[in-house]
């Protein structure tokens, strides 16, 4: 989710160029995003905490405060310093940030560290 088309653009280019299977749905709206997401059910949701209108932080609490998605895999990316996220009242418990300008090679390897760890919490349920 990010109001910013160049930055969906790359996010859509690497889900193309993976390495690994990624079945991507973007999003230019927090509004359109809390609408939509209970049919999505992503395992990862990527998600800009500032946005006009529902912005990621509003976002974020309200996925959190849901125990269909308390959860899940979250990555919030911003041009905000890490100091004006706290300010802003912080992040919720396990969600990871990433300032803004994306990394692909970073985002790449958070990817492949979230499909390990559900993966091995699959086979962890199976024993």
């Amino acid at each position: 989710m990010d109001d910013d088309p160049l930055v969906l653009e790359m996010l859509r280019h690497f889900a193309l160029n993976c390495q690994f299977p990624v079945d991507l749905t973007t999003m230019s709206s927090g509004l359109e995003a809390l609408i939509d997401i209970v049919s999505i059910n992503p395992n990862v949701l990527i998600v800009d905490l500032n946005m006009p209108d529902v912005d990621g932080f509003e976002v974020l609490r309200k996925l959190r405060s849901n125990v269909q998605f308390d959860k899940m895999s979250c990555l919030a990316v911003s041009a905000l310093t890490p100091e004006e996220v706290e300010a802003s009242g912080g992040l919720p418990e396990g969600v990871v940030f990433m300032p803004k300008p994306l990394k692909t090679q970073w985002l790449n390897g958070f990817m492949v560290a979230i499909l390990a760890t559900q993966q091995a919490s699959k086979l962890k349920a199976i024993r």
